[in-house]
């Protein structure tokens, strides 16, 4: 009997693979708890993911020309079913559909934003259900110990209330194991590192922030200016400290796209002091970001910046989208201009991207 046990890197392979492939994939079960807490927590033998249903035969397609083959099972339905390979590697795929809408009308009910979730798995960014949503799932069929275990380490991580039914296990069962601590708003497991939406008092720290990290005032100043300029509200601007002392911050500013009817917003600037730059800082910053503004319901981001830094972060170009920025940017540049959709559906662009007036400037668009 092969090991059935789905390692990490075979589970980016798949999705990269899918991903590759146009098949969207948001990552439902075990594999999303680890993914929102930012680490393994048991080995799993399966993959849950949730699709498209008219992604469904296309995925049947691309894993069965790579070894795959349905699992018969006596709850296999067109909306729920499992294909497993010769290693033991078991996929079990749930379907979806919505309309332009976003209304429900094939497959499973999932609700749209429970699909908005995102967490990291063997260092790369995964789409998954958000902690909220998999919290309710577990409570809609008779949970195992391990499902005792996750739902308590995702109330734990997210502040989440347990629901009565998890209770017992924290009598029956004992104690949660032991896990790296992090707080919500730190997904990244540095104990001292604190990730926190910034307050007016902390303008200066900002400041000292983006002038370390690049070695001039201009970023500094562009932060102040779109913090006090009313066509970037509502900002979201989110500090990251090690012991009290500043180390990051990053600046989301709100944006529109002409003729298309999509909240969206600016990632600029982003800022890691020297010290701590290569430690994760910049990561946790965008991560919990993003996931801040999913959850309001911002359904894009933009960003200028290094394509090889962005993309391990779920960015993508842009202008194949057909989003394209406020001022030309060079042809051998055009990766740098980025987008990542937070929801199920990627509005349709017939326009440009139109920024707040602090940065609606052409020396801020040369990358």
């Amino acid at each position: 009997m092969p090991d059935n046990d789905f390692p990490p890197a075979d589970v980016i392979a798949l999705l990269q693979l899918l991903e590759r492939e146009g098949i969207p994939v948001v990552i439902d079960g075990g594999w999303a708890v680890d993914a929102l807490l930012g680490h393994q927590t048991r080995p799993h033998e399966d993959l849950d993911i949730a699709i498209r249903h008219s992604d469904a035969q296309r995925l049947r397609m691309v894993l069965e020309a790579r070894g795959y083959s349905e699992i018969a099972r006596p709850d296999t339905t067109a909306f729920n079913f499992v294909l497993g390979n010769p290693e033991g590697h078991l996929v079990d795929v749930h379907t979806y559909e919505f309309d332009a809408e976003g209304n429900h009308i094939d497959g499973l009910p999932y609700p749209p934003e429970s699909l908005t979730g995102h967490g990291t798995i063997d260092g790369h960014r995964v789409r998954c259900i958000t902690a909220e949503w998999l919290v309710q799932f577990h409570t809609e069929y008779e949970p195992d110990e391990n499902d005792f275990r996750d739902v308590l380490a995702l109330c734990r991580a997210f502040n989440i209330p347990p629901p009565a039914m998890f209770e017992r296990f924290l009598q029956g069962f004992g104690p949660e194991p032991p896990q790296p601590s992090r707080s919500r708003a730190n997904p990244t497991g540095d104990e001292a590192m604190i990730i926190r939406p910034t307050e007016p008092s902390d303008i200066d720290a900002i400041a000292s922030v983006h002038s370390a990290a690049f070695g001039c005032n201009t970023e500094a100043d562009l932060t102040l200016a779109l913090l006090q300029d009313p066509t970037a509200s509502p900002t979201l601007s989110l500090l990251a400290t090690r012991d009290r002392h500043p180390v990051g911050h990053v600046l989301f500013s709100k944006a529109s796209v002409a003729d298309a009817d999509a909240r969206a917003y600016l990632l600029a600037p982003l800022a890691v002091i020297p010290a701590a730059q290569g430690q994760g800082v910049g990561a946790a910053l965008i991560a919990n970001g993003l996931s801040a503004l999913a959850q309001s319901g911002v359904i894009l981001v933009f960003v200028l910046g290094h394509p090889g830094y962005y993309t391990r972060h779920g960015f993508a170009p842009a202008f194949p989208l057909g989003y394209t920025p406020p001022f030309a940017i060079p042809e051998e540049h055009a990766d740098a201009w980025m987008v990542q959709p937070l929801g199920v559906h990627t509005p349709a662009a017939t326009g440009g991207v139109l920024c707040a007036d602090a940065i609606n400037r052409e020396e801020y668009w040369r990358e």
